[in-house]
């Protein structure tokens, strides 16, 4: 199975060793593909995916070749599946030590909260930082009644499925908990104040 780098813990490493990884992850993947072919699967320039290429292509990590219409395309060396598989082990070993860290935090946060009578949270978002959240929940006081996500309705998470945030007007709830980093608090604001949730509403700043 390829290994999916996630937005959320890509700071784990610097940014040209997620770049080479997301890379030598899309050329093993496409099998021949080609610059334009990969600048669109990574999202990033044509430039960009062009000097990747012949930066890794320098270190001996892919070679570039033509197809029968004469296009250049581009596999994967030995030597580049090594370092893909060298990259992926050190994203793994730092995304982990990464997880247990903001699962720590969160743990101390919950219990904190408990102490000021709070018990049922609703997770607002579907996400990664959901999921950590909802683990580092377990033996604490606070239980979570639901998870909200007006895009992502329907989809399993753990347990319980996520429901539309409409949903939540018939569960009784202490707190909401920003689940998604990613997505602005400000939009949901209107939601909040619709419903005179603004004083109930968490987000918390993990990466100071």
């Amino acid at each position: 199975m390829r290994p999916h780098i996630s937005t959320r813990f890509s700071s784990v490493m610097n940014p040209k060793d997620i770049r080479a990884l997301k890379i030598l992850e899309a050329v093993d993947a496409g099998g021949n593909i080609s610059q334009r072919a990969l600048a669109e699967r990574l999202d990033i320039s044509l430039g960009l995916a062009n000097s990747s290429l012949r930066q890794l292509a320098a270190a001996g990590c892919c070679i570039a070749g033509a197809n029968r219409q004469g296009a250049t395309r581009y596999a994967l060396t030995p030597r580049g599946r090594a370092e893909k598989s060298r990259l992926t082990y050190r994203y793994i070993l730092l995304s982990y030590s990464r997880f247990k860290e903001v699962q720590e935090r969160l743990a101390g946060i919950f219990e904190e909260i408990g102490r000021d009578n709070i018990r049922r949270v609703v997770f607002w978002g579907f996400s990664e930082f959901a999921e950590v959240a909802y683990l580092s929940m377990r033996g604490t006081s606070l239980k979570m009644v639901a998870i909200v996500d007006n895009m992502n309705a329907g989809r399993p998470f753990f347990e319980t499925v996520v429901a539309p945030p409409a949903a939540i007007a018939t569960v009784p709830f202490d707190r909401i908990l920003l689940t998604d980093p990613e997505r602005k608090a400000d939009t949901c604001c209107g939601t909040f104040a619709r419903n005179g949730w603004e004083d109930r509403v968490m987000a918390f700043p993990l990466d100071r």
